[in-house]
């Protein structure tokens, strides 16, 4: 249920100039609020900012290498040839291979 609809500056409605239509007055504004704390999340040099972000997106991808080598596991030992296995996470046979038994020597 809509129940106000005020000026924000953005895109035009019926004529009657920006609007943003919410059923919470202050919608808008806490938006507004959030996106401005995300620019300020992102402030620093260049380099801090890069940092920061090849840091996260290298715990990001360690995390997917971990879940495919999980999920490779799985399909062997569920009976999926491993050729197919390798070809399906886009690694060398012999590798995937070697990686799952030395996982299992592990265990």
């Amino acid at each position: 249920l809509v129940t106000r609809a005020f000026w924000t500056g953005g895109g035009e409605v019926a004529g009657q100039g920006p609007l943003c239509v919410s059923s919470r007055a202050d919608f808008c504004g806490t938006r507004g609020e959030e996106l401005a704390q995300l620019r300020g999340a992102q402030s620093g040099t260049t380099a801090e900012v890069a940092r920061e972000l090849l840091e996260r997106l290298s715990q990001s991808a360690e995390l997917i290498d971990r879940a495919v080598l999980h999920t490779a596991a799985a399909a062997v030992v569920a009976g999926v040839a491993l050729e197919e296995v390798a070809q399906w996470s886009r690694l060398p046979a012999e590798e995937l291979s070697q990686i799952l038994a030395a996982g299992r020597s592990e265990d």
